[in-house]
């Protein structure tokens, strides 16, 4: 088993960053949307008076 370039792992690294920060995006948009209708329902409910 040959050992890998710099520039291999760097790109591997890169490669493996971006799926994690677009999971994190996804999930952090999923969860603002969510907040997002249950205030809606609060408001359309009376809730918030």
């Amino acid at each position: 088993m040959s050992e890998r370039s710099g520039a291999e792992a760097l790109q591997d690294l890169k490669t493996r960053f971006a799926a994690f920060t677009s999971a994190c995006s996804h999930d952090l948009l999923t969860t603002a949307r969510n907040i997002a209708v249950l205030c809606e329902l609060l408001t359309e409910s009376g809730a918030s008076e």
